[in-house]
C-alpha cells in the first residue's frame, strides 16, 4: 500500500461513541472548516469535521467518529466487501495492514497498559489527512512541495487534543502499530519540541519476533508515514543485546 487519497491517519480508541459536538469542542484551537452530520457507509466516513491544514493546497484533515470496534482484520472481498474496499483505498490509514491492533497490543513495549486497555474500546475517532477533498480531476493527489513530517506532526497534535474527550482510552497509530496513553503522548510531544527531534516512538514501533531456536528478527513499522524505509535486522539472540539492536534500527530510521 502507499499514500493516495489519504496521506496520514491516526486514531483515538473510545469506550463509547460521542456526538460530534464533543469533538468540535475539543478542537476549539483549530480551524474547523466544515461539518458533515450524516453518512451512508461508515467504513468510508461517519459524521465528520474537516479541519484546515495547508488550505492553499486543498489540504484538510477529516475527523470522524465510528460507532464500532476497530475492524482489525480489514474485511475480506467475499463477506465484508465494504470494509475490504475501504481498507484497500486507505480509509483506515495508508500503511495499515490486517491484524495491526493485535500486533500493537502484543508489541506495546513503552506503555504496558496498552496490552489490555484497547480491549475496552467500542468506538474510535479516525483522523485522516488528505488533499483530495473537493479536488478537480486534474489536481495532483499531493502538492509538489509535500512534506510528511509537519503533516504527521499536525495530525498528532489533533489526536492529542482529542484525547481529552469523554471516554477516550488511548492513541492508536495503525500505520506504525503504536499504542500510547495520554500522559505519554503529551510528554513525547513536549520532549520533541524541547529537543527539536521527531517523535518517532509515537509514529513507528519496534517489533520483535522469534524466528527459531537461537535467532530473532527485529524490525521497525511505520516509517512509510515519513517516506523513509523501514529497517529489519535478523540476529543471533544470545550474541546481541536487544536494546542495542533497537537503537541500531532507530538510528537507521532517521539518518
Amino acid at each position: 500500500m502507499a499514500k493516495g487519497i489519504f496521506t496520514q491517519g491516526v486514531c483515538i480508541l473510545l469506550e463509547r461513541a460521542l456526538p460530534l459536538d464533543e469533538l468540535e469542542a475539543a478542537l476549539a484551537n483549530f480551524d474547523v472548516r466544515r461539518r458533515i452530520d450524516t453518512s451512508e457507509e461508515w467504513a468510508f466516513g461517519s459524521p465528520t469535521l474537516l479541519v484546515a491544514y495547508r488550505p492553499e493546497s486543498n489540504g484538510l484533515v477529516s475527523i470522524d467518529i465510528v460507532a464500532r470496534k476497530w475492524p482489525d482484520q480489514m474485511g475480506n472481498p467475499k463477506d465484508e466487501k465494504l470494509i475490504f474496499s475501504a481498507w484497500s483505498m486507505g480509509h483506515f490509514g495508508p500503511f495499515t495492514y490486517p491484524g495491526g491492533l493485535q500486533r500493537a497490543t502484543q508489541q506495546c513495549w513503552a506503555w504496558k497498559p496498552g496490552r489490555t486497555i484497547p480491549d475496552r474500546h467500542n468506538a474510535f475517532i479516525r483522523i485522516r489527512a488528505s488533499y483530495a477533498f473537493g479536488a478537480a480531476g486534474a489536481d495532483p493527489i499531493m502538492p509538489s512541495d509535500y512534506a510528511p513530517l509537519p503533516e504527521l506532526a499536525f495530525v498528532t497534535q489533533l489526536a492529542s487534543s482529542l484525547l481529552n474527550v469523554p471516554g477516550a482510552l488511548c492513541y492508536f497509530n495503525p500505520n506504525g502499530e503504536v499504542l500510547c496513553g495520554r500522559d505519554r503522548l503529551y510528554k513525547t510531544l513536549s520532549d520533541g519540541r524541547s529537543f527539536d527531534l521527531p517523535s518517532l516512538d509515537i509514529w513507528s514501533n519496534i517489533r520483535i519476533f522469534n524466528v527459531n531456536v537461537g535467532w530473532s528478527l527485529m524490525d521497525t513499522v511505520g516509517n512509510g508515514q515519513l517516506d523513509i524505509p523501514d529497517v529489519e535486522a535478523c540476529f543471533h539472540s544470545e550474541s546481541f543485546d536487544f536494546n542495542q539492536i533497537a537503537s541500531f534500527a532507530i538510528f537507521h530510521s532517521t539518518f
